[in-house]
């Protein structure tokens, strides 16, 4: 979903986004398991499940697909990490600040 395009919310004037308004019809675990062709495995469900909760405060089965593609994509990708992850980086600063 990220390296081709993700849905923009809101919706960006002058563009088909019939694509977009599909996706907000069903939910984001819809969406996967159509994806997949199958039911979701239990633990990528529940590693799934935990993210959903814990940026939406609700399960993937009441957001959005077009939510959370939304949502995930524009979080988790074109990111760059740092050696030691975020976490050294923000100790790195404070270090340097302090």
């Amino acid at each position: 979903m990220a390296e081709k395009s993700y849905p923009e919310i809101p919706l960006p004037e002058g563009k088909d986004n019939q694509w977009i308004l599909d996706l907000d019809r069903k939910n984001f675990l819809q969406d996967i398991e159509d994806q997949m062709g199958m039911p979701m495995p239990p633990l990528l469900a529940a590693a799934v499940q935990g993210y959903f909760y814990s940026s939406f405060g609700a399960g993937m089965q009441n957001v959005s697909a077009a939510s959370g593609w939304n949502f995930l994509a524009a979080e988790e990708f074109g990111r760059w990490v740092f050696p030691g992850g975020n976490a050294y980086m923000a100790w790195a600063m404070w270090q340097r600040l302090s």
